[in-house]
């Protein structure tokens, strides 16, 4: 999605449609730092930032170092690898 948690504009050019994952990973951001970036993230004019990376794929698979993780804006807590499919179809599962 373009936006998350109340309309940021962490990834402005994502379409759910276009079959693509947007990705965006931010390294080595001192605090001062983000603080300084949060502004132009809120206009979505981050993605050309030195030590922002961007890009779509298909499948992502990461291997790090034990870091934090949050996809679509959602914190799933600690973790040192992330696979990530686009799947076309959806399920949805639901009990009474």
């Amino acid at each position: 999605m373009p936006t998350t948690r109340g309309g940021i504009s962490v990834t402005p050019i994502a379409k759910p449609s276009d079959g693509k994952i947007d990705m965006l990973l931010a390294k080595g951001i001192a605090r001062l730092e983000g603080l300084k970036t949060l502004p132009k993230v809120l206009k979505g004019e981050h993605l050309i930032r030195p030590a922002v990376i961007y890009d779509q794929f298909h499948e992502v698979k990461v291997l790090m170092e034990r870091n934090h993780i949050a996809v679509d804006g959602e914190y799933l807590g600690m973790a040192n690898k992330v696979e990530i499919s686009f799947v076309k179809k959806l399920r949805f599962l639901a009990s009474r």
